[in-house]
């Protein structure tokens, strides 16, 4: 039983690495060097909808190199509610492009209450607010939104998340360091299976 569980581990780990070759990294920036090199988020303590016309942040807003993203460590607010902005910028392989499977983008974790859009277009919304209080709530892991193709385009993809939550708490933001990308859609799904699996097997071990 160790032997086929062991195997199984070997099977699930190259699977991984194999699926890690078709998507885009959104927390690294490895097309132009031999190493790759962190990719930047810039975030804000607001939103407004001139942000999905952004394409080059000035110095009101904080730029991050680093995972994970706590809201709470890069501002200080007092209340029971705030409302953060985070931008970052990415190109598409024509491997991605050009594939005929749709596309898809997963968060590693993101809360509470959330918006995504790519290029201005919304590709995923939870949690709701209402008279400045969050009334529902979400913290999700492992999430894959499809993104359709016509949302899209080879470089400079814009991508601009809007999230509230209350400003002290850790899940306001992105607290995982990594799976944060964007490839075929199906890829990204089996890949979450596949690394809830090894997890799992992992711990069983």
């Amino acid at each position: 039983m160790k032997y086929i569980l062991l195997l199984l581990l070997s099977i699930l780990s190259h699977q991984l690495q194999a699926n890690e070759n078709i998507s885009v990294d959104l927390t690294k920036d490895c097309s132009k060097q031999k190493e790759c090199e962190p990719n930047f988020w810039y975030v804000i303590d607001s939103f407004e909808p001139s942000y999905f016309e952004i394409r080059e942040p000035d110095q009101s807003w904080k730029k991050i190199d680093h995972f994970p993203i706590w809201m709470n460590k890069i501002f200080s607010k007092e209340g029971d509610l705030a409302t953060y902005t985070l931008i970052t910028y990415f190109d598409i392989p024509n491997e991605i492009l050009n594939h005929n499977e749709q596309t898809g983008i997963r968060f590693g974790e993101i809360g509470e209450v959330f918006e995504i859009y790519i290029n201005g277009n919304l590709i995923a919304k939870e949690g709701e607010i209402t008279d400045n209080k969050v009334t529902f709530h979400r913290t999700v892991r492992g999430k894959v939104w499809q993104v359709p193709k016509n949302f899209i385009q080879a470089n400079n993809n814009h991508l601009l998340v809007k999230i509230s939550g209350h400003p002290k708490f850790d899940h306001t933001g992105f607290y995982l360091t990594k799976y944060y990308d964007f490839g075929l859609y199906d890829t990204l799904k089996y890949d979450e299976q596949d690394r809830v699996s090894l997890a799992l097997i992992v711990v069983y071990l």
